[in-house]
């Protein structure tokens, strides 16, 4: 089927974002997460990756297991750089992350 150029919006909600930077082993990573209407995301932006998170103060452990996830599909040029300690980076990121997901926003 091709496309007939149309594309329909069919609904708007706002989000929020908030942007980091986290180094780990030497590499510097760029962060986006945020909340929207279903929950919370997070991409990294210089690995390719994004993930569905929770926003609950208690997802630490939900939130490590999708980036972790999401890692598995980093780009595979930049792969060298979190070869071998997704699980590490994974869980560091979501301890740092889910704390802001979770505050109320002000």
């Amino acid at each position: 089927m091709m496309f007939n150029g149309k594309l329909t919006v069919t609904h708007h909600h706002r989000a929020t974002v908030q942007e980091i930077s986290v180094e780990m082993n030497g590499f510097s990573f760029l962060c986006l997460f945020g909340r929207h209407i279903n929950g919370a995301y997070i991409s990294i932006v210089s690995l390719g990756v994004s993930a569905e998170l929770s926003p609950s103060k208690n997802g630490v452990g939900y939130n490590s297991d999708r980036i972790f996830h999401a890692l598995q599909f980093a780009d595979y040029s930049r792969r060298g750089m979190i070869n071998g300690w997704e699980r590490d980076f994974a869980n560091a990121l979501s301890r740092t992350i889910t704390p802001m997901l979770s505050a109320k926003a002000q």
